[in-house]
């Protein structure tokens, strides 16, 4: 289990996959403005749930932040992770306990057999059956108590039909429906399905692989390809917006993809996955649940909630993210909570592990606070006066250092600029000390435990050059 973020007082003055108060600016950058910090930290206290009784002040709902990965893969049932020299489905939960995981999803491709496999098993962890669901298009479908339809056998318009019937079946038979890299340029949910419940808006390392971008070409192949154009059906509206971010790679699209789904009013929270098939260890990145319990139906509630954050690993940033809509010094909005909108209400930002990095505030994906992280345990607070449907959600960069980018970070960049995959793989080879090569955990090939350092270049912002995504939070509401 990670460490714990720890929380200000009540009152506050002022790849796993080798192979394949600043205003104006966008959230994907940008440079940094000066701001306040504050200090002073006490260890966290859980509050009990729903308030309080009587006419006392209301508290933050009751429960802990929760560490894991949604997106996982064995040799056992994947073909492609058996193909790359993946590990055995007992071998992938001993590396992901070896990480100290709270939970970890099991999520082979198209196939309902991790629901029933008894090698599926951890003592440390809680363990979510499902799988990686689809073929055009990803999902995961995580949580399902019984064997679901693995993915869609129509065209055209029974397409849609069917895809919501899917998701609604996943439903009721208690699991969630996450849409996996939603902008990968040969998997795009080019469908808007109903009732899904999160996106995954970064999968594995940031720009390792996924500095390429898809196009309006990539777009109008897989509309033609799944029919939809033919029928006079328009694609997906939230995909055309992220169609118009250019700059930062498929990871900033996925951003600009889920953004365009909250201006449009939908609550719909983030996750990550790190899309293990071999090499790498889980949790990068690492999906942070803040749950009522330890348990599957704790984790998958939390998620449904919109409790969710992504850091880069399993001790990069922590980030605690609350509101006070009453003024009376105590911050009972979490992520994923509605405040009210018209009245100004101050937001405080605790981030952990970031020193020298960046920590923005975006308000509908402008960013209107923005300051560098100043010390391990950095703390921001800003006023603001919502509207009815605005949202505001945080990004937390970390600082590469120098050495690192003008080394590796040049070969990186060139072998990026070629689009050959191999380059890439072969740039990343370059960089692992063997240090970083372990065999002791069973697996087929060495995993992969990447000095931080090289593992904050492999997560570089394309926008931001020197700093790596640290972290991302689901909203919090304005109602």
């Amino acid at each position: 289990m990670q460490r714990r973020l720890l929380a200000v007082p009540a009152v506050l003055l002022g790849f796993s996959l080798l192979v394949a108060g600043c205003s104006g600016k966008s959230s994907g950058g940008g440079s940094a403005a000066a701001g306040s910090t504050a200090a002073g930290v006490t260890t966290a206290t859980i509050v009990p749930a729903g308030g309080s009784s009587g006419s006392g002040p209301r508290q933050p709902a009751a429960g802990a932040w929760y560490t894991g990965d949604l997106h996982s893969h064995s040799a056992t049932h994947s073909d492609d992770a058996r193909r790359q020299g993946g590990d055995p489905i007992g071998v992938t939960v001993r590396v992901a306990e070896h990480e100290g995981l709270d939970f970890l999803a099991g999520t082979d491709h198209r196939t309902n057999a991790v629901l029933t496999d008894p090698d599926f098993v951890s003592a440390t962890m809680v363990l979510l059956r499902g799988m990686e669901w689809g073929g055009a298009m990803h999902a995961g479908a995580i949580g399902q108590g019984a064997p679901v339809q693995v993915t869609t056998t129509q065209s055209g318009a029974a397409l849609v039909a069917e895809v919501d019937s899917i998701v609604a079946d996943v439903h009721a038979k208690g699991g969630i429906f996450v849409l996996n890299h939603p902008t990968d340029p040969k998997k795009l949910w080019v469908v808007d399905p109903q009732g899904f419940d999160a996106i995954e808006v970064w999968n594995s390392q940031w720009s390792m692989r996924n500095y390429q971008y898809f196009t309006q070409a990539d777009l109008d192949s897989q509309m033609q390809g799944l029919g939809l154009a033919q029928a006079g059906i328009a694609p997906n509206p939230h995909m055309v917006a992220a169609l118009s971010e250019q700059r930062g790679g498929q990871s900033l699209q996925a951003v600009a993809f889920w953004e365009s789904y909250l201006n449009s009013g939908r609550r719909v929270p983030l996750v990550g996955g790190g899309d293990r098939h071999m090499l790498f260890p889980q949790g990068r990145p690492t999906t942070h649940v803040y749950a009522a319990t330890r348990t599957q139906q704790g984790i998958l509630d939390g998620i449904r909630a919109g409790r969710t954050y992504v850091s880069r690993t399993p001790r990069g940033p922590l980030v605690d993210f609350k509101a006070d809509e009453d003024g009376d010094g105590i911050y009972e909005s979490l992520i994923g909570d509605a405040v009210a909108s018209g009245r100004t209400v101050r937001f405080r930002i605790v981030v952990e592990g970031a020193d020298g990095g960046r920590v923005d505030l975006i308000k509908r994906g402008t960013v209107v606070r923005s300051e560098p992280v100043v010390g391990n345990t950095h703390v921001l607070v800003v006023d603001e006066t919502p509207a009815p449907g605005d949202w505001y959600r945080v990004d937390v960069y970390e600082a590469i250092p120098a050495n690192i980018q003008r080394s590796g970070g040049l070969a990186l960049h060139g072998a990026q600029a070629t689009g050959q995959a191999w380059a890439v793989i072969a740039a990343v080879i370059s960089m692992v000390p063997s240090s970083a090569l372990d065999t002791s955990l069973g697996t087929v090939l060495p995993t992969i435990f990447l000095p931080d350092d090289v593992d904050k270049l492999l997560n570089e912002s394309l926008k931001d050059p020197g700093y790596a995504r640290g972290a991302i939070t689901s909203p919090i509401y304005a109602r």
